[in-house]
């Protein structure tokens, strides 16, 4: 995922946090570019919590500079970044794996007696 490196427990620590993986699967199935609205819209109430998550991180940007501190207006544009978009596909194959592995049949515990 580029230059940064995050180590895997940041990782499962940000993609944990609630509304994060939906904002950017949501900005990637929708064509990487979606404004505060729309993204709102899906991920309500947790939007802007995740996307300063994201954007603190590299995962996405924001249109217009500035500060945080003045919030976010509903026509403000994200943009998934390339890390964002790379992090989503690690996620989607981590997923996948996770469904196989779930309908695999495991053979019981031996029981100590």
């Amino acid at each position: 995922m580029g230059d940064r490196q995050w180590p895997l427990n940041r990782l499962l620590d940000i993609v944990g946090r609630p509304g994060v993986y939906q904002t950017i699967t949501v900005l990637r199935q929708r064509g990487d570019v979606l404004t505060f609205a729309e993204i709102d819209a899906e991920v309500h109430p947790h939007a802007e919590r995740c996307l300063r998550t994201l954007a603190a991180e590299g995962f996405v940007n924001r249109s217009e500079g500035g500060s945080w501190d003045d919030g976010v207006d509903a026509a403000t544009l994200f943009v998934l970044t390339a890390a964002g978009a790379e992090l989503l596909t690690r996620l989607r194959a981590l997923e996948a794996w996770a469904a196989q592995f779930s309908r695999r049949t495991v053979p019981p515990r031996h029981q100590n007696t």
